[in-house]
């Protein structure tokens, strides 16, 4: 990890904090993007452990996983340049587009709503048909 410039989490939100918890005792600098459905709060806490050059972004993946024709929408909250950046990582992927958010805890609970209503319509969904 000491070689990486980039760290992207995505994970169950459950464990986004023990993930970054452990990235942080490898002395990661670099940008680590959590791009997990989680409160401000919880993204705050995950901001303040971080080692002292690491850059933090908070992120949502909106959309079904990317292949086969579907295409999934990233949307990132923190310093722009550094947004940036990563969003130049997907160019030319199946991730349409990269959303630049400014850095406001308004926007990312109301992403983190987002997410948890598109989760709450798969559940019934699937709950529906029975798988």
């Amino acid at each position: 990890m000491a070689a990486s410039e980039i760290v992207l989490c995505v994970c169950p939100s459950y464990a986004a904090e023990d993930v970054a918890a452990a990235v942080a005792t490898h002395g990661f600098d670099g940008t680590y993007v959590d791009a997990n459905a989680i409160s401000p709060q919880r993204m705050l806490r995950i901001a303040e452990r971080r080692p002292p050059r690491c850059s933090v972004l908070d992120g949502a993946i909106i959309g079904p996983p990317p292949g086969q024709g579907r295409t999934a929408r990233l949307y990132l909250s923190g310093a722009p340049h550094v947004a940036g950046l990563i969003g130049e990582l997907f160019e030319n992927t199946d991730v349409d587009k990269t959303e630049k958010l400014p850095d406001s805890p308004e926007l990312v609970a109301g992403l983190c709503k987002l997410l948890e209503a598109k989760d709450c319509f798969v559940r019934a969904a699937l709950d529906a048909t029975g798988s």
